[in-house]
């Protein structure tokens, strides 16, 4: 279950617990530039932030070297277009869709 998976992401990259009930499949995004022959699936779920339980760290500091929060109306520079494109359905009342095609 993509769920159970976001779960344990969550807890394995940033030492957060989180209750599967707790989580929203917001977006889902196809990404065929990272292989065209065999497409991805990304899917963004949502939390309330709140609803975590646990020390927030970097668990792979060899994949990553700062974590934080961000309010969504003021995100750092350094960003994808894809991760824009999902954070900003993050308000929607239904799972919106996006289409990553290879140039």
């Amino acid at each position: 279950m993509p769920v159970l998976a976001a779960v344990r992401e969550l807890k394995e990259e940033t030492n957060l617990d989180v209750y599967p009930d707790d989580l929203e499949l917001f977006h889902i995004r196809s990404n065929e530039t990272d292989t065209p022959e065999s497409p991805y699936l990304y899917l963004f779920f949502r939390a309330d932030k709140t609803k975590c339980r646990g020390m927030f760290r970097i668990n792979e500091p060899k994949k990553c070297d700062d974590m934080k929060f961000f309010d969504k109306n003021d995100l750092p520079k350094l960003i994808t277009q894809a991760s824009l494109v999902a954070i900003s359905s993050l308000d929607s009342d239904s799972v919106l869709f996006s289409k990553t095609q290879t140039p």
